[in-house]
């Protein structure tokens, strides 16, 4: 068995034929979901998890740190029901999610039995293509392989030998949980443990400001950038083919607009990515083009809402000068301008609510009272515009739900639950009477909605 051979035997396996031969006894993957059980999320993910997981060579493992015993009694249940390729383990209470991984990696000796290892969350369940997409993949024997975020990319699979293609081609998306699988070969060289925690976390105080949030990218990157691995590096991006994660129902939606915004997304992102090693090039702009970033968290609209909440301030502005030519397109004078404004003065011009923290499943329930029989046309297939076709069909809107739109149908999948994607430009028969719902984050969706009244449609709605 391969979990008894020491470090020294592995490094004299040169080829990815004899190490793909003496792991034949592995099974194929471990996924490790570090949880703190938000109410019903795991009965939700496991009730959907459980009818094909068994189908695959992989072992879910929940890596439980919450205060009660509900985790413990939902994977029991699951258990004892027969579905034995789930299991608990007991975790430490009160770590943030980032030390929680860094643990999982250096210390779970366990999951080296297996060829991957795969990070998801507790309100994440792989769908069945996502799983084949991933297995096929895995046949190649890659050290790592990601899968697409909504609307990136391709359909053809991007193979890569390079880390520094790796690195600017796929490295935007590792930030997402459930993102990247990673081959357990690359946990046997000379790793500094105690070295990478402290690069890339810091410290266990998540509201602490020097705190890290994306230790799994530092590590990802750092590890693939090792003198052992980089000369033979495989990873795969699989190509946008398919819905390959379902999230939960049960999640509240709310996570982008929090109140350490500033600190995860202008902060400790783009200092991520200027961290690591300096044989990646063109780090600024790697930052720069980051999907976190493009959704518009830090442009006009999303700032007056944070300046209006009360969490974007002049002392705000000065304290991340350094890293706003990474997140946003304003300028520095243009920041001030917005952290400056009298917030009683925003409220008159952008109304109370304009700063309120939007929550989409109420939002969507006015909206649909508003349909009243129309047809219904959701713009944007990434994850809201999952949320908001999943709410459409159990509140009974089947019939009047007309199809999911997108800018460019050529890099999205081609059905969100059964329902089609298509362009734009293929539901313009409906431009006079449909409601469209624009299911995508503040600033993006206003200048869809421009391009949309330019075009001629006339009933548009925004979810947040």
């Amino acid at each position: 068995m391969l979990c008894t051979m020491t470090s020294a035997y592995m490094e004299q396996i040169v080829s990815r034929r004899e190490y793909l031969n003496a792991a034949i006894n592995k099974k194929q993957v471990c996924i490790c979901v570090p949880t703190e059980n938000r109410p019903g999320m795991i009965a939700d993910v496991l009730s959907c998890a459980k009818t094909y997981y068994p189908q695959f060579d992989l072992d879910v493992v929940y890596f439980d740190s919450s205060s009660d015993d509900r985790t413990k009694n939902e994977i029991k249940k699951i258990r004892d029901e027969g579905y034995d390729c789930f299991y608990y383990k007991e975790f430490p209470k009160g770590l943030c999610i980032d030390r929680k991984l860094a643990l999982i990696f250096e210390k779970e000796e366990s999951i080296r039995d297996y060829r991957y290892v795969w990070l998801i969350n507790d309100s994440i369940s792989i769908t069945k293509e996502g799983l084949e997409e991933v297995f096929r993949s895995l046949e190649n024997d890659p050290d790592m392989v990601r899968l697409p975020v909504a609307g990136e990319g391709d359909r053809e699979d991007h193979k890569t030998h390079d880390i520094n293609d790796w690195f600017h081609n796929c490295s935007k998306g590792m930030a997402h949980m459930a993102s990247t699988v990673m081959n357990t070969r690359l946990l046997n060289g000379d790793i500094d443990w105690e070295h990478l925690y402290e690069k890339y976390v810091v410290n266990d105080d998540i509201y602490g400001e020097d705190h890290g949030f994306f230790y799994t990218v530092g590590f990802y990157l750092e590890v693939i950038a090792a003198p052992n691995i980089r000369d033979r590096f495989s990873g795969i991006l699989i190509g946008n083919r398919v819905k390959w994660r379902r999230d939960s129902i049960l999640k509240n939606g709310e996570s982008y607009w929090n109140d350490i915004v500033f600190e995860t997304w202008a902060r400790s992102y783009p200092e991520t990515i200027l961290k690591i090693p300096d044989c990646y090039t063109d780090k600024e702009n790697v930052a720069r083009i980051s999907d976190n970033i493009l959704f518009g968290r830090f442009e006009y609209r999303s700032l007056i809402g944070y300046r209006i909440r009360g969490i974007f301030s002049k002392d705000v502005c000065e304290k991340y000068k350094k890293f706003w030519p990474l997140v946003t397109t304003l300028s520095y004078e243009e920041l001030q301008k917005i952290a400056d404004e009298p917030v009683g003065k925003l409220k008159e011009e952008y109304g109370e609510e304009y700063g309120r923290i939007s929550n989409w499943k109420e939002n969507l329930s006015r909206m649909e009272k508003s349909a009243q029989d129309r047809k219904i046309i959701v713009y944007g297939a990434g994850l809201y515009g999952e949320y908001v076709v999943s709410k459409l069909l159990s509140d009974g809107y089947e019939k009047q739900l007309a199809g999911v739109a997108v800018s460019d149908a050529s890099k999205n999948v081609d059905r969100i639950l059964d329902v089609p994607v298509r362009s734009i430009d293929c539901y313009d028969d409906n431009k006079n009477d449909a409601l469209v719902i624009i299911s995508t984050l503040p600033d993006t969706a206003q200048k869809i909605r421009s391009t949309l009244e330019e075009k001629g449609y006339s009933n548009i709605v925004l979810l947040f």
